[in-house]
């Protein structure tokens, strides 16, 4: 199994010429990257998803490890995915002590197009820690 927080917003395609394309039937529900729990025996997944990851259809647009991570689930490991509770991957929402694990984006998939985030993420993440950065 795999565990991981459903997205803000459902990224799968809707272009059936996409490499990716998963039809309405075959789509679980579309996961964040940033929060994976997982055990040894879900390395078959990971190498899946490796593979893909190297194939140059897959590396146009944006989120390239959210679009392989969820057409692989959907394609080859559907009964594999355990969704978890908002709490294990905050992203935008909710209060912050009831969270485990707070979401910080790295700019919506395009990496490298967003501002540096470095010092917004160590503050709130002293923030959390009732610390100064």
């Amino acid at each position: 199994k795999l565990a991981m927080v459903p997205d803000i917003q459902d990224y799968h395609t809707p272009d059936q010429s996409s490499p990716w394309y998963l039809p309405p039937e075959g789509r679980n529900p579309y996961v964040n990257s940033g929060v994976i729990a997982a055990a040894a025996a879900a390395r078959p997944l990971f190498r899946k998803f490796r593979e893909l990851s190297s194939q140059p259809a897959f590396l146009t647009g944006p989120f390239h490890d959210q679009k392989v991570i969820n057409y692989a689930i959907g394609k080859f490991f559907r009964d594999r995915l355990v969704l978890l509770g908002p709490a294990y991957n905050r992203i935008l929402s909710g209060p912050r002590e009831k969270n485990f694990i707070e979401h910080f984006a790295g700019g919506a998939g395009y990496l490298g197009e967003m501002a540096d985030r470095r010092e917004s993420h160590a503050a709130k993440c002293a923030a959390v820690l009732g610390e100064t950065p």
